[in-house]
């Protein structure tokens, strides 16, 4: 489970829209492995890049980060321009 800061309940957001919504809300994620991150092309969100597209390496990445309690989402402070 991801937990954000101070957002109650659970959210599901569309993965091209997972930007936007982090940068509604001033927010970041930390902890995503590298492999795992969005593709972003001229502000889009490419489709291809998305969790049903991940190769099973992949898949495991992100599965031991949630394991190991390394991805969270974090309030992004102002200086904070990168997202992930």
């Amino acid at each position: 489970m991801i937990r954000d800061a101070g957002y109650n309940g659970s959210k599901k957001t569309p993965w091209s829209s997972l930007p936007l919504f982090l940068c509604q809300r001033s927010l970041y994620i930390t902890g995503f492995p590298d492999s795992c991150l969005p593709k972003v092309v001229n502000d889009q969100v490419k489709v291809a890049s998305s969790p049903q597209y991940w190769k099973p390496t992949q898949w495991v990445a992100m599965e031991d980060a949630l394991n190991r309690g390394l991805v969270k989402i974090l309030g992004r402070p102002t200086n904070r321009l990168v997202l992930f």
